[in-house]
């Protein structure tokens, strides 16, 4: 009788133990939803979703420790579960068929590229380390960047912005904002800018006398009808072509050996210091109605 009485305490005790452990696993281990088949496929393929089945979830623990994040080319059409990589800081997933994406759980996240997708909604709003943004071919009509203070590279060129305030983003040291409907765009605080392209969009005018450092810019396709590069000393290669210029004074940019400033029929004159070696120069273009001269 007191052998069976022990065995039954001893077989109790176990069972209760193990229930215990269990539960106490299970506070430090859940489960996150990974609804989208082709996410969890990668995810498996990259050794990540440790258990290798297509069950529409993994565990948290599997996603805690991974920095960098490739998920890109697989037709993707919904990144729920991401929220779990609390310590990634790059993420890969161009070229997928994202509509939307929020990034609010990965606060460390420093480069991010979606391009390529038809995202007409991306929230980087909690991503203040973030200094790599590619988020360029897709259906975005706003771009908020207020919070990405450490932003350096930018790329959001072929979408719909109508705005782009980049005064919050004082580190920019490359913008390409092409191809978008803007009218304006102010870059007085962004004294880094050494790259800037803001061609095929609207602009009239464009103030560079705070870009000191800049090397060059693409600004063709637009409506402008002067444009002032004389405090832009360091500028090398300057596209500004299918524009509304009339005139154009490249007198004081010494260092700048690429030009193309054709297809402005209102533009007679380029101001220059030297026109000899402004016609000789091969990597210069202008339309035949414009003449190089020295203006005073």
């Amino acid at each position: 009788m007191k052998d069976r009485l022990f065995a039954f305490f001893t077989f109790s005790f176990i069972s209760i133990f193990f229930i215990l452990c269990k539960s106490n696993e299970d506070q430090y281990s859940s489960k996150i939803l990974i609804p989208d088949k082709n996410f969890e496929e990668r995810l498996i393929y990259l050794g990540i979703d440790k258990d290798g089945k297509i069950n529409g979830e993994m565990d948290s623990d599997d996603a805690k420790d991974v920095k960098e994040l490739s998920i890109s080319h697989r037709e993707i059409t919904d990144l729920k579960g991401i929220e779990a990589f609390t310590n990634l800081e790059v993420l890969f997933c161009e070229r997928n068929k994202l509509s939307y994406l929020s990034l609010n759980a990965n606060t460390k996240l420093k480069q991010l590229d979606c391009a390529y997708n038809t995202l007409t909604t991306l929230d980087i709003s909690k991503n203040s380390h973030l200094t790599r943004l590619a988020c360029f071919s897709n259906q975005l009509s706003v771009l908020d960047i207020s919070n990405n203070t450490k932003l350096e590279d930018l790329i959001c060129s072929n979408n719909f912005l109508q705005m782009l305030e980049v005064s919050q983003n004082s580190e920019l040291v490359s913008l390409d904002c092409s191809n978008n409907d803007l009218h304006s765009l102010d870059l007085n605080n962004n004294l880094f800018l050494n790259y800037l392209n803001f061609s095929s969009n609207h602009l009239t005018s464009i103030n560079l006398h705070n870009n000191l450092v800049i090397k060059r810019i693409e600004c063709n396709g637009n409506n402008l009808s002067t444009i002032d590069i004389s405090k832009n000393t360091q500028l090398e290669d300057l596209d500004c072509r299918s524009n509304q210029l009339y005139k154009l004074d490249i007198s004081q940019n010494s260092v700048l050996s690429q030009l193309d400033c054709s297809l402005n029929p209102k533009l007679t004159s380029i101001c220059v210091r030297d026109v000899k070696k402004s016609v000789a120069s091969i990597r210069w273009t202008k339309d035949p109605s414009a003449s190089y001269k020295i203006c005073r």
